[in-house]
């Protein structure tokens, strides 16, 4: 039986008029947001939503080339009322469904080690840690993890 919390959904690509809503669940999501034209410049990028009842909740961001073979996931971020409910999931398989065909053979995107949510939902859909990155600005330290993902062998 459908869960009834569980609203079915769409994930479709993004369009100048999704940039209102993808910048609040942005300013939700994370401690240093992304501006208004970082959005309108990604674009051009793999950019998806998740969309329930013409609101868009989710959303995911890739960077790819016709001729990479490497792609990178920049963002992904769920509206805080619709988290636990599988949107961040059905956007990385909506992403990693819209490389296959390409020449795209792997996909990386960097977490934060003190994201341990995260971490576990990228494992699930398939990532693995591939290395450890300890950065030092503004006299802290921070960690991140790349993880990736092999389309093709």
């Amino acid at each position: 039986m459908p869960d009834p919390e569980k609203k079915p959904g769409q994930v479709r690509f993004a369009t100048a008029k999704d940039l209102p809503r993808v910048l609040e669940i942005e300013n939700l999501s994370f401690r240093d947001p992304w501006i208004y034209q970082s959005f309108k410049e990604a674009l051009k990028d793999l950019f998806i939503v998740y969309d329930v009842d013409g609101e868009v909740v989710g959303f995911l961001i890739a960077c790819c080339r016709e001729t990479a073979t490497k792609s990178t996931i920049l963002k992904v971020a769920v509206f805080p009322d619709h988290r636990g409910r599988g949107i961040a999931t059905t956007l990385l398989a909506a992403v990693v469904e819209e490389l296959k065909p390409t020449s795209v053979e792997e996909v990386e995107l960097i977490v934060d080690v003190d994201r341990p949510g995260a971490i576990r939902l990228y494992e699930r859909a398939g990532f693995k840690i591939d290395r450890v990155v300890d950065m030092d600005y503004d006299n802290s330290e921070e960690s991140f993890y790349i993880m990736t993902m092999r389309l093709k062998s």
